[in-house]
This record gives C-alpha cells, sequence and structure tokens, in this order.
C-alpha cells in the first residue's frame, strides 16, 4: 500500500494524512512483527503435535506470511520457505501414487521403447542419446508433474509464486537459489558471495538502463568489494601473505576475508598484485585509482574529500570499465583458462 497522491519513491514533504497513513503502516508492521513472533513460538512448541501432513504445510504457510508482514523473513526466505512446503506435498503425492492415472501410460510407453532398444530392466536412455519418440515421452512425464506442482500452488493459495513460475522462470530460480542460501548458511561463504556478486551485477545494469548511473556505479563499487573477498575466501594462504605485506595499521586484524574493511580489502589486493595482470600499465593505474575511491563513497567523505558525486553515463562507463578490468585480472591471478564475462 502506498499513500494517496503519492508515488511509492515520492520525496516530497508529507501531508497530515499521508503522515497519519504512515503512522499507520508502521503500527501495522510492528502488530505482525509480534504476531509473527507469537506464531513462531506456538509453532516451535507444537511441532510434535499430530497432524496430517497437509495441515502442518498450511500450518507453516500461514507462519511464513506473518514472517514476511512482521519483517522477519525476506522476500526470498518468504518465497523459498513457502515453496518447499507445497514441494513437500507434491513430491509425497508423487511417491504415493496420486498421479500415476497420469504418469503409468507414460512410463509404460518409454518402458516398451527402452526393451525393444535392448535396454535391461535397471538401465534407461541419457537424454544426450535417446531416440526422439521417448524424449517426447520424457518430456510429457515432465508437464505432467511441472502441471501438478503448480495445482498445488493453486491448491495453498500461492498465486504469486504461480504467476512468476509462469511469467519469470529465471526470476523464479534467482528468489529460490536467494531464499535457499538465506536458510542454508553452511552452504558456505563462497556460495554466499557469489549470490551477492549476481544481485550486485544485475542491479547495476537495471539501474543504468533506467539512467541511474550513480545508483549503477555504487553497485559496482559493491561487486568489486565482493570480488575481491571472493578470490581472498578461495585462496587464504595468498591472502594472508599479501596481509604481512601490509602495515600493521593496514593489516586486518583477523583472517576471516568476509570482516574486512574496504580500505584493507583495497591494500590487499595491492599487496598481493592482483591488479598487475592487465597488459598495460595505464590500465592497472586506472583500476587501482577507481578501487582508492571506494572508500569515500559516503556523502560526508565525498563533501570532505573533494569528490562529488559523478552523476553522468560517462562516469558510469568509468567505473564500468575499471570493474571489467579488475575482473579481468583476479581471473588471471587465480590461474583462471577463461576470464570473466564482461557485464552487457
Amino acid at each position: 500500500m502506498t499513500t494517496q497522491g503519492r508515488s511509492p519513491l515520492s520525496l516530497e514533504p508529507l501531508s497530515e494524512a499521508g503522515a497519519k497513513e504512515m503512522i499507520a503502516r508502521l503500527q501495522r508492521r510492528n502488530a505482525a512483527s509480534d504476531a509473527a513472533a507469537k506464531a513462531a513460538r506456538e509453532h516451535q512448541k507444537n511441532a510434535k503435535s499430530s497432524v496430517s501432513e497437509e495441515a502442518d504445510v498450511r500450518r507453516q504457510l500461514a507462519l511464513a506470511e506473518l514472517m514476511f508482514e512482521g519483517g522477519k523473513f525476506s522476500k526470498a526466505e518468504y518465497f523459498f520457505y513457502s515453496l518447499v512446503q507445497v514441494e513437500r506435498v507434491h513430491d509425497t503425492r508423487c511417491l504415493a501414487g496420486v498421479y500415476d492415472g497420469e504418469l503409468q501410460p507414460i512410463m509404460g510407453a518409454m518402458l516398451e521403447i527402452e526393451r525393444a532398444h535392448g535396454l535391461e530392466e535397471d538401465e534407461s536412455f541419457y537424454l544426450d542419446s535417446a531416440p526422439s519418440d521417448w524424449l517426447k515421452l520424457n518430456r510429457d512425464y515432465d508437464a505432467v508433474l511441472r502441471a501438478k506442482l503448480e495445482d498445488t500452488l493453486v491448491e495453498f493459495g500461492l498465486l504469486s509464486l504461480l504467476h512468476l513460475r509462469r511469467e519469470d522462470k529465471d526470476q523464479f530460480d534467482r528468489l529460490r537459489e536467494t531464499g535457499r542460501l538465506a536458510f542454508f548458511s553452511e552452504s558456505g561463504a563462497e556460495a554466499n558471495i557469489l549470490n551477492l556478486i549476481e544481485i550486485y551485477e544485475r542491479e547495476t545494469k537495471c539501474a543504468a538502463m533506467a539512467g541511474a548511473y550513480f545508483a549503477a556505479a555504487m553497485s559496482l563499487a559493491c561487486a568489486a568489494e565482493a570480488r575481491i573477498i571472493l578470490h581472498c575466501i578461495r585462496r587464504p594462504d595468498a591472502a594472508l601473505a599479501a596481509a604481512q605485506r601490509l602495515a600493521a595499521k593496514v593489516r586486518p586484524r583477523n583472517t576471516d576475508p568476509l570482516s574486512w574493511t574496504v580500505e584493507q580489502i583495497v591494500a590487499l589486493a595491492h599487496a598481493g598484485g592482483w591488479l598487475h595482470n592487465l597488459p598495460d600499465e595505464q590500465l592497472v593505474v586506472a583500476v587501482a585509482t577507481w578501487l582508492e575511491n571506494l572508500p569515500a563513497r559516503g556523502p560526508g567523505q565525498q563533501v570532505l574529500g573533494g569528490r562529488p558525486p559523478g552523476l553522468g553515463e560517462s562516469e558510469f562507463e568509468t567505473a564500468r570499465d575499471a570493474y571489467v578490468m579488475l575482473r579481468y585480472s583476479l581471473d588471471l591471478a587465480a590461474n583462471s583458462s577463461q576470464p570473466s564475462e564482461t557485464l552487457q
């Protein structure tokens, strides 16, 4: 819900009515947060109670809704948590033979083709070597399962997830993966950093396409930090060796790259020689200069340092070129056989 007469991003002064609506919105959010906390406690208390799987899923979905409305879940976390619950019901039904009326005829036809080609009972085709009639049946089998999953999403009221799955499968998959990483931190720092890099680069493209060049450059700055952190995570010995070359006042106090400041990260890139893999010294200087200005991104630092924010396309292009060269140099430092692709 947005304030009447104002766009979601309006920065005009609030009217009295607008201020009241904003207060009401904050109160609703606080109430939802309290309800989510209470529901979570109740859910923990009743976790071992005997209910059907479908009843438990509805309870889980109600909890997810409260957690999202109360600000306890991000959109991606709500998306993943809700989707997993519905997939649980879908998988159970599949294993229990609920869908066999539609799947068994397809499976029977596939088995006939496999026997005709001399395959044993425990053998099947690989997709890249299967005959065309078997491949068509395999696609039919997948289509039935997809339709049944979509029916289950409708059954449990997750129409927004269904719409996204149909209209933008790439975004659907991205939200699911982002949510998965949020829940399973044991996936590792590397996986989470890679996910952040993807988000930063995607936001950069969106901002640049909209003409928001300063926002695009800021996203690139975050991506650059993440790229160097990723290099340190993947090559801890090289990162620690580089740290030993730094002065004590700059050197990181611990061995966790996720806790290092941007100044320390940039200094490590210099000390490690990770910027010196470019074919021309001028390129090295260009990347180094851009990186050295990363810590001065805040408004106070920009004004005090005499660095007014660049708002034009040319400033963004400078940042973009420096970022692409940084990626290339880091790839070479990692002895990669294939440098990273550039932003389009």
